[in-house]
């Protein structure tokens, strides 16, 4: 099976955020389309980097509720691994285990993005 089954099975939106948003703002995103994670635009749109749930947890943990005023840029991954639409499960498992990540976004050859695909999205269309 390949990503682009998973994230049409899903009817998967594109959920993003702009990098100058706050951490607040990126939780009430979250929270409103209930995502783990959010890719993470510059001002022109392009992919800079992903929030996830974890990078948040991080912050509070390391800056309390201060870590709701800073912005997105201060928090988000910026190291970013991403498939192709086209590869299959297995590659994108593999992928995750090896660079120890949850959330994976998917971007097309052309550079759009499309998505990101969760690892129980992936370990659940294997079962």
């Amino acid at each position: 099976m390949r990503i682009q089954d998973i994230m049409d099975s899903t009817n998967q939106q594109l959920e993003a955020i702009e990098h100058n948003y706050s951490v607040k703002e990126a939780v009430q995103e979250m929270f409103k389309t209930n995502a783990h994670s959010l890719l993470v635009v510059d001002d022109n749109g392009a992919l800079v980097g992903i929030v996830t749930e974890r990078d948040i947890a991080r912050a509070l943990g390391e800056h309390g509720r201060n870590a709701a005023l800073m912005q997105i840029s201060q928090i988000m991954s910026l190291d970013l691994v991403i498939c192709d639409p086209d590869e299959n499960v297995q590659q994108a498992l593999a992928l995750m285990g090896k660079n120890k990540i949850r959330n994976l976004p998917v971007v097309a050859a052309n550079g759009h993005m499309l998505g990101v695909v969760g690892i129980m999205e992936l370990v659940q269309s294997i079962l």
